[in-house]
């Protein structure tokens, strides 16, 4: 059956963001890595009482009847205890480099005795949108499914569990989270809902025994119930997760591999505000600036800012000519045999002129007034 509930609309911001991934970026990406499930209470958080893994790799999608797609295959798993009961899950989706979800299976089992509970969620695209197939098991019970279907129309920009765990990788490499960055998600019943990215700053975390700079990113979950869960994450500069938790949960994964640090480098400095590109023809003031002293500039080439020499006076906008020849540094009255062109510099025994063409010995000064120790013809 196909589901009659409110689309979700992915932001613009969103959209340019998925279009703006590249595949050397992905490349980055892909790695295992592992963490240990404590709890939140034990303040030395030494005393694992789980496991988290995830990984990430290239991998071929086959489907019968359509040729194989080359794919990102995501794949975690989590065994750890839920209220004194052992509990595992396991995630395996395949995604497109543009993050589009082609299959994803999630399963999760509470041991319970002496009737264990296994859930599971399964999801495939196809032309028409996307099919999505929950399996509840209780017991020796009879297997409950439920199937219905998503538009096309409906799940553009949608995000699943397993893009998800990608897109954070992106975001941490990249250390920074673009406002409004709100996707279309499944929610773990199977129902559309909204999943939005912030970010938390940087922030210092311990890892074993010693403590580093980590990036913090917060994950809400919105469903149509008005029921939000939050996951918080905290990455290290090269995408490797130290932490994440779920806000509320007695439990947190957490990396306790120092030697990862070596390898993970630093974060930038982030200014602020965004950086936006400057064109002056268009700013009225620097526009004028730049018409102004052009305007009055003596050459007709670039405008260069005359710098006054070393113990000399500035250059003013209405010159007078003086005739120099320079010998040892020191100037003498002579005749100039030559005119010329202006704006350029050159140095002489040690002494840089400003705005003027020196022949050998010979020159055009040109200023308020003559230079020290020369004189006017």
């Amino acid at each position: 059956m196909e589901t009659g509930q409110e689309i979700p609309a992915l932001t613009d911001t969103a959209a340019e963001f998925l279009s703006l991934i590249g595949l050397k970026e992905l490349e980055h990406c892909l790695f295992a890595e592992t963490l240990a499930v404590v709890g939140t209470g034990d303040p030395p958080r030494d005393k694992a009482e789980g496991q988290w893994w995830m990984a990430a790799q290239w991998a071929p999608y086959r489907r019968e009847g359509e040729p194989v797609r080359n794919c990102i295959l995501v794949q975690a798993r989590f065994r750890g205890w839920q209220d004194g009961v052992p509990r595992s899950s396991t995630l395996k989706a395949f995604v497109t480099p543009q993050l589009e979800t082609l299959e994803q299976e999630e399963q999760e089992c509470l041991e319970l005795r002496p009737h264990p509970t296994e859930k599971s969620t399964h999801m495939v695209s196809h032309q028409h949108g996307m099919t999505v197939t929950k399996t509840l098991q209780e017991g020796e019970a009879e297997p409950q499914c439920q199937s219905f279907s998503y538009r096309q129309a409906e799940l553009r920009g949608l995000l699943l569990e397993g893009a998800s765990l990608l897109l954070l990788r992106v975001l941490a490499r990249r250390h920074t989270v673009p406002p409004g960055l709100i996707f279309p998600a499944i929610d773990t019943e199977g129902h559309l809902c909204t999943s939005s990215y912030s970010a938390l700053g940087i922030q210092r975390q311990a890892v074993g025994s010693a403590e580093t700079e980590v990036f913090v990113m917060e994950r809400a979950m919105h469903t149509s119930t008005g029921v939000s869960t939050v996951r918080q994450s905290s990455f290290l500069p090269n995408g490797h997760l130290v932490q994440m938790t779920q806000v509320g949960s007695p439990t947190l994964m957490l990396l306790q591999d120092e030697s990862i640090l070596s390898k993970s480098g630093g974060f930038e400095p982030q200014l602020p505000f965004p950086k936006e590109p400057l064109n002056w023809e268009e700013d009225i003031q620097l526009c004028s600036w730049f018409l102004d002293r052009k305007n009055s500039s003596p050459t007709s080439g670039p405008w260069i800012p005359p710098l006054p020499p070393l113990g000399l006076p500035a250059l003013s906008p209405a010159p007078h000519l003086t005739t120099v020849q320079l010998m040892g540094n020191k100037a003498t009255k002579t005749a100039c045999p030559s005119l010329v062109c202006f704006g350029e510099t050159e140095a002489q025994g040690g002494q840089v002129v400003p705005s003027c063409v020196l022949k050998p010995h010979h020159g055009i000064w040109v200023g308020p007034c003559p230079p020290l120790s020369c004189f006017s013809p």
